[in-house]
């Protein structure tokens, strides 16, 4: 038996198992990502401010303060970044908060080791 008919089909085993784990460990990943994220909007809601957040612009958290003078809840969240003019692909997952009043505030999110930074936000009122 030549030693290639044993190399080829245990390197092509390696090569398949290797895609699985990098997959698997890819989904994880974004699934962590999705999860921070709802959590982070959720705290916000909740508290004014989130521990997975770095050094949150103060300007976001009286923005926040303001959506939450009406009942306040999550609109949406979701892995990438919002759609342009807003977004420009830099933002690994955003959201949007709403209230009763339908003002909406949106926050773009960049991780940053297990916290999240936040790129930017935008308001629909004054």
């Amino acid at each position: 038996m030549n030693k290639w008919q044993i190399y080829c089909p245990v390197i092509a085993l390696l090569i398949v198992a290797n895609v699985g784990v990098f997959r698997q460990g890819r989904i994880q990943h974004r699934a962590y990502v999705a999860s921070r994220t709802e959590t982070i909007a959720y705290n916000l809601l909740n508290t004014n401010n989130s521990p997975y957040l770095v050094s949150p612009p103060s300007d976001l958290l009286v923005q926040v303060a303001t959506l939450k003078r009406h009942p306040a809840g999550i609109q949406s969240h979701g892995l990438g970044d919002t759609a342009a003019p807003v977004g420009n692909d830099d933002a690994c997952s955003h959201f949007i908060l709403t209230n009763a009043v339908s003002q909406e505030l949106g926050v773009r999110l960049e991780q940053s080791g297990k916290n999240f930074e936040v790129l930017g936000y935008w308001t629909n009122w004054q």
